[in-house]
């Protein structure tokens, strides 16, 4: 079941990304495909949250662990967002057999909600997409009839 969308992207879809329906998200957009063949995907997911950044972002590292106990947690810092303030972002790599995957979190707190932007995509792909993928986040904006 696709959710019903509170959040908008501010402009155009960028090159060679498109909008993509997926079940459990607000937004999903899928960007170009590595030479190996790997989706991109960024997925934006809205959930009720009332903790602090601090407590989320604890939370999320923990599920990360959890869901890939091999995985490498690389970088949390602090990652700011014109509506939603500061945020942060985690990065975390992953064996797939013989692919290195990463699994990127943008991850921030407004108005009793969380807004998680995952991004995955094969490693070496990620210098490629990361401009676009920090253009898309800074451009995701609360739709009209968001609740608050």
């Amino acid at each position: 079941m696709t959710r019903r969308a509170s959040i908008e992207l501010a402009g155009t879809t960028p090159a060679g990304w498109s909008r993509r329906e997926q079940p459990g998200t607000d937004l999903a957009f899928e960007g170009p495909i590595s030479i190996d063949g790997t989706d991109t995907t960024v997925r934006v997911v809205v959930e009720p949250g009332g903790e602090s950044i601090e407590t989320a972002s604890l939370r999320l590292m923990k599920e990360l662990q959890l869901a890939h106990p091999d995985a490498l947690l690389v970088n949390c810092e602090l990652w700011p967002h014109p509506q939603w303030g500061d945020g942060r972002y985690i990065q975390s790599a992953h064996l797939d057999g013989m692919l290195t995957l990463a699994h990127d979190v943008y991850l921030f707190v407004d108005r009793g909600r969380t807004i998680r932007i995952e991004v995955d995509c094969a490693l070496s792909q990620l210098l490629l997409i990361e401009e676009t993928v920090a253009t898309i986040v800074a451009r995701l904006r609360r739709t009209s009839g968001a609740r608050r």
